[in-house]
């Protein structure tokens, strides 16, 4: 029987949450979530040793005292465990509430604080690290009223992803050497009636449901059909089906049909820039087929992660390189560390149950190998958790066993191509196909000595380097599916013969007789082999 669902879930990472919703707000399928400062101050680069945690008010911008210019900096943090899991993150906002007018107009800055800070002991000479990185900094912001408001939505998902650190953010003016006094008095969170507080507006992310796949009827009938339901997000769905032999934009409904035997490309978004990628396979009913799926960053997830703990002043392990150019995975040395490095690639791929499959080759184009010092043996094996390629780190991989595991020897050149069989994976996602976490790409060995396999990726510039995955798929069902040898079974008065047993799914009757009786109907009931007490009809 064909399963009655699938989902393809985004960005749905395992975060703890502590659920103390505070001033919670729904409007339509956008929920909002206004969360109270957690701690507040500023500091003033006038008095560097001075605290100001529990005052009411703090103070962003630039004051003089003879002829000097001093900076006064607030910072402050929010508890983004308030947020449940399993969201998109729409928009996140810090509301100011100033106490007076702005001085001056200035421009201003959020910044990413990177280290731990407190509110009772922060001062200008212990105040915490500052990033100037351009994914770090938020230049936006608004004056609706007497309230400034600072949007930092990139770096709140970063942080409910659990990609950086939540220490907090850091707001400025942009020019802190300007002589002349700028910027804005806030309340603080001791003001009670004004605090600060973070508005995180969010939504579901958009899954994918009841996908019913009918297959061609006979070579060259193209009658197949996917249909589906999407839900969450926007509701307000954009639908674009690809043709995956030519790439090719074939129709813009919700269910496509007229379909011969090959790989299709589903694209979804809705209003709120969400967006979901789903291929399926469709194959033709007592055939097999031979199906390329062509691998892509759109249809495929793909990154790599680096055990390396301080690579240029970086901590490689909370570095995140999702979308890379290489499926790859090595031990190095550089700078004086051994790193490890992992690959994770996962195809969204939605793969009938119903298929038998006798091939599925995933073809990989090599990229320099080293086996220089070392028999360079590397492995496959089955992703059991979900991640995303934006946030996946070395410190934040998805877990993976060993129930599934494909062996590649060592390579004899430096740009060895190679063909690798995953049926068995396939096998196991088509039973549910929303456990399909993908593979993890490692060495066998890590013993402090240099080797590396690398392949171009899903990611590779040219798309002749990318992976291929080879189908070979047919829809005998082992051999005897119901619709391609059906058990008939002629309805009479009296039964004559053994009673009729269906071993497979399915048993047709036939209508053959006339009866001479003063009733035209004929009476009968059809048991369920495992049940022959209550009839099916």
């Amino acid at each position: 029987m064909m399963p009655n669902n699938t989902s393809l879930v985004r960005k749905n990472l395992s975060i703890l949450v502590v659920l103390c919703f505070m001033g919670f707000a729904s409007h339509g399928q956008l929920d909002t979530l206004k969360i109270p400062v957690e701690i507040d101050s500023y500091v003033d680069s006038k008095s560097p040793t001075s605290n100001y945690g529990i005052d009411s008010v703090m103070v962003t911008g630039t004051h003089s005292s003879l002829g000097t210019a001093h900076y006064r900096r607030s910072f402050v943090r929010f508890d983004l465990d308030t947020i449940p899991t399993g969201k998109e993150i729409y928009s996140a906002k810090i509301m100011l509430r100033y106490t007076d007018s702005i001085s001056n107009g200035p421009d201003w800055r959020t910044k990413l604080v990177t280290t731990l800070w407190y509110e009772d002991s922060i001062t200008g000479n212990n105040q915490p690290t500052i990033s100037n990185d351009a994914n770090d900094v938020s230049s936006t912001y608004s004056n609706p009223g007497d309230t400034m408001v600072f949007n930092v939505g990139y770096m709140a998902k970063q942080m409910y992803w659990g990609f950086i650190d939540n220490f907090g953010w850091c707001i400025q003016v942009l020019d802190e050497t300007d002589t002349t006094v700028t910027g804005a008095t806030f309340y603080t969170r001791e003001s009670v009636n004004y605090e600060p507080y973070l508005e995180v507006v969010y939504f579901d992310p958009l899954e994918i449901q009841n996908v019913a796949i009918t297959h061609e009827s006979s070579n060259g009938a193209e009658d197949g059909i996917i249909s589906l339901d999407v839900i969450n997000g926007s509701e307000d769905y954009t639908y674009s089906w690809i043709d995956g032999a030519t790439g090719s934009v074939i129709s813009t409904d919700s269910i496509l049909d007229s379909l011969g035997y090959g790989w299709y490309g589903l694209h979804v978004t809705g209003t709120y820039s969400e967006e979901l990628y789903q291929a399926f396979l469709i194959g033709v009913d007592c055939d097999t087929v031979s199906i390329s799926f062509e691998t892509s960053p759109e249809y495929t997830s793909h990154a790599y992660v680096s055990s390396h703990p301080d690579f240029n002043g970086i901590d490689q392990r909370m570095v995140n390189y999702g979308n890379n150019r290489f499926f790859r995975t090595w031990e190095w040395l550089s700078q004086g560390e051994w790193s490890d490095l992992y690959s994770f690639t996962k195809f969204h791929l939605w793969i009938d149950p119903r298929f038998t499959i006798s091939t599925a080759d995933l073809e990989l184009q090599g990229s320099n190998h080293n086996s220089a010092y070392r028999t360079n043996e590397a492995e496959l094996l089955k992703v059991t958790e979900a991640w995303d390629e934006e946030v996946i780190t070395y410190n934040s991989q998805p877990s993976s066993d060993t129930t599934i595991l494909v062996f590649m020897d060592s390579t004899s050149s430096t740009t060895q191509d190679r063909t690798v069989d995953i049926s068995d994976f396939c096998n196991y996602w088509k039973a549910n196909n929303t456990l399909n976490y993908g593979v993890k790409f490692q060495l066998e060995l890590y013993n402090d000595v240099r080797a590396r396999q690398r392949f171009h990726s899903p990611n590779a510039t040219a798309s002749t380097d990318r992976p291929v995955i080879e189908f070979f798929l047919d829809l005998y069902q082992g051999g005897t599916p119901a619709y391609c040898h059906p058990v008939y079974v002629n309805l009479e008065r009296k039964l004559s013969g053994a009673k009729h047993i269906a071993q497979v799914d399915h048993i047709y009757f036939a209508y053959d007789n006339e009866y001479a009786s003063a009733s035209a109907n004929l009476d009968y009931q059809i048991f369920a082999n495992g049940n022959r007490l209550t009839p099916v009809m």
